[in-house]
């Protein structure tokens, strides 16, 4: 099978693996760290990523580790769980079980540029990690991040999300959903959190775009 084709095993079919083609952007998370990279090829058996911070491959050492990958689809991420180990800068992997996609948009979403700040623990007790960063688009129900040459954090990490509004700042908590193509990041806003001035942004939005169509 050549490099450019997607796994085509009866597994892939069924979980969503057939998804997986070269060039997409992809975030390994194993021991507790999230590895970005881009996938270079993809085979029945195995596939491969170019790290994009060499070093973070140390973590693996030469050892095969159990980890998930987390691939960034056009309008979703795919977790697939998975056991890898480190060839130079390169991590290659083979799928350990079934994947499954993370995806679905229920609310109005409008491009907004605006500084964010996104905070998080990887672990109970660990230090605070801390990413100033920019919005690309947002709605009542999440957010989408320009792409950072930052390590994101993981695929469904608690986060808090500042935003930096008209209004004044509004704190949100959020779970990671995964990377876009481009190496943004996808944000789900936590059930029960408070929306209210992330609502009235969008709405201000709206209504901006429409006075701009009518002349209002």
């Amino acid at each position: 099978m050549s490099a450019s084709t997607p796994a085509t095993t009866d597994a892939a079919e069924d979980d969503g693996r057939s998804q997986v083609r070269v060039g997409q952007n992809v975030v390994m998370s194993v021991y507790g760290e999230s590895i970005p990279g881009r996938i270079v090829a993809v085979h029945d058996a195995m596939t491969e990523m170019r790290v994009l911070q060499p070093q973070a491959a140390q973590v693996l050492g030469t050892a095969a580790a159990e980890g998930e990958a987390v691939v960034a689809l056009a309008a979703a991420a795919l977790v697939i769980p998975v056991v890898c180990w480190a060839v130079g800068d390169r991590l290659r992997w083979r799928a350990r079980g079934q994947a499954r996609l993370l995806q679905r948009r229920k609310h109005q979403r409008v491009g907004l540029d605006v500084a964010t700040l996104l905070s998080w623990r990887e672990a109970a007790g660990s230090a605070m990690r801390r990413v100033v960063c920019r919005t690309a688009d947002l709605s009542e129900g999440g957010v989408r991040l320009q792409p950072a040459s930052v390590v994101w954090p993981s695929v469904g990490s608690r986060v808090t999300v500042t935003l930096d509004l008209a209004d004044g700042p509004a704190h949100v908590a959020a779970e990671v959903l995964g990377t876009t193509e481009d190496y943004g990041l996808r944000l789900r806003f936590s059930p029960g959190a408070d929306v209210a001035a992330v609502r009235e942004a969008v709405e201000r939005v709206v209504r901006s775009s429409r006075n701009e169509v009518f002349g209002t």
